[in-house]
């Protein structure tokens, strides 16, 4: 399966928001106005190009997730840009009926890297490593969902 883009929010007639779910695809476009995405539609396609080399590990502890990276794993995480404090900013209902809260400035990045102090991370925004205090990392990504995928070797 591929992660598939779901539409924007939308207003409804009754004055309520329905839109696409980032638990389900990328919610907008990625190149043009768009969300974001969460971690399942990732792990799917990972297994669509690498079948069963998905590692998704949105949930274990920190301690797992620095653990991974220590290994040579890099993980892709959920946090905000420049690990501001993340605020809901929109929530809206799914075409199904759930509802789905989203909060700002979600960001997704490649953790490559930890010390004492700082994590490590490939950042497509600036599109460089840039480093983030651990703690504060930490509180954010745990805001975030504590959502995190790596790749297994196989």
């Amino acid at each position: 399966m591929h992660c598939l883009k779901k539409t924007c929010p939308l207003r409804q007639d009754d004055g309520s928001y329905v839109g696409g779910n980032p638990h389900l695809g990328f919610v907008g476009d990625p190149f043009a106005r768009g969300y974001g995405v969460f971690h399942e539609p990732i792990v799917n396609i990972i297994d669509h190009y690498l079948p069963g080399r998905s590692v998704d590990l949105t949930g274990t502890s920190f301690n797992e997730i620095l653990e991974t990276v220590r290994r040579g794993k890099p993980i892709v995480v959920w946090a905000t840009e420049q690990m501001a404090d993340p605020v809901e900013a929109d929530a809206w209902e799914d075409h199904d009926g759930n509802h789905v809260d989203w909060l700002e400035p979600e960001h997704a990045l490649l953790m490559t890297g930890w010390d004492d102090d700082y994590v490590y991370m490939n950042d497509p925004v600036t599109g460089k490593q840039e480093k983030y205090e651990l703690a504060q990392f930490e509180e954010v990504w745990e805001q975030m969902g504590s959502q995190a995928v790596t790749v297994s070797d196989k």
